[in-house]
């Protein structure tokens, strides 16, 4: 059976991060989780964006939004505008 996996979408600076840092980000990550990392392996995203990105799911529609910096450089905000809330 074949595994398929998500489309990873990131902010485009989160990209460049994982792709200069994927050693390190793994290091961190390992100390904390311990046994959750075994046979886990860090990947880039298949595709980022800047300031905005619009997902059409059926009728559900999710912007990804760069808003600035909040617990690091590269979070992004999920807000599904028919709801009227960010996540």
């Amino acid at each position: 059976m074949e595994r398929t996996r998500a489309t990873l979408i990131a902010y485009t600076k989160a990209y460049k991060e994982i792709q200069h840092r994927s050693e390190d980000i793994y290091v961190r990550a390992l100390r904390t989780q311990k046994d959750k990392m075994i046979g886990t392996k860090v990947i880039l995203p298949d595709q980022t964006f800047e300031d905005k990105m619009i997902l059409n799911m059926g009728n559900t529609t999710i912007e990804l939004l760069r808003l600035g910096a909040s617990h690091s450089p590269d979070d992004i905000q999920l807000w599904p505008p028919q709801v009227k809330i960010v996540n």
